[in-house]
């Protein structure tokens, strides 16, 4: 890199954090940030997405790992120092549909480079968006495990590909093997075992 005379490289390169293969950049709020590395919407409207996040008041690479020891999938989230525990979608016309709302659960942890990944799944709380619509906004929603506490806040928008119950295998584990440091994905996050989970979490909900 050759930086004009007058001006300086900031951050350094030295000091530069080296970007994700599947990495949609980090997104601060507060004393806190969240990478959203990918997100898929299935055929049910159900979302898969997976995030990272971190204290900006720790140093960076904190051990997270505990975090997840005794997580189930289809129970509560980690308590990361950012949570996205819910999704809500914006209109944008010409699509004029109403406001859905998603209610976040865990499905699987990968481990890449030092990084703890959060693979969630969402499930809406009425009828989802019509597959295929890109006309909408998908913001997350963020609460916060901080030591010094922070309220509930909207974050940014997510970039999420509707993909083929044929196509799960390539993308979603496909992905998960990609931000795994032994190249594999959870053998038990399959297609149809996640729209068991989400079918059980609607259940839920109604009762």
């Amino acid at each position: 890199m050759t930086v004009p005379e007058g001006y300086r490289c900031q951050p350094t390169l030295e000091e530069a954090i080296l970007g994700e293969g599947l990495g949609m950049g980090w997104y601060r709020l507060g004393n806190a940030r969240v990478c959203n590395a990918i997100s898929f919407i299935l055929d049910d409207g159900t979302i898969i997405t997976a995030w990272h996040s971190d204290d900006l008041q720790d140093d960076r690479y904190v051990d997270q790992s505990h975090l997840f020891k005794d997580l189930m999938p289809g129970g509560p989230l980690p308590k990361l120092p950012m949570v996205i525990f819910g999704i809500r979608t914006v209109s944008i016309e010409p699509y004029t549909g109403p406001e859905v709302r998603y209610t976040g659960y865990h499905l699987a942890h990968t481990q890449k480079d030092g990084w703890s990944y959060e693979w969630a799944f969402y499930v809406p709380h009425s009828e989802p968006i019509p597959k295929g619509t890109q006309s909408v906004i998908y913001r997350q929603l963020c609460a916060f495990n901080l030591k010094e506490p922070q309220e509930s806040r909207e974050g940014n928008p997510l970039h999420r590909y509707w993909i083929e119950p044929s196509e799960f295998d390539v993308f979603v584990r496909g992905a998960m093997a990609e931000l795994s440091d032994d190249g594999k994905a959870p053998e038990y996050v399959t297609y149809d075992y996640v729209l068991e989970l989400s079918e059980q979490a609607r259940s839920m909900r109604v009762q």
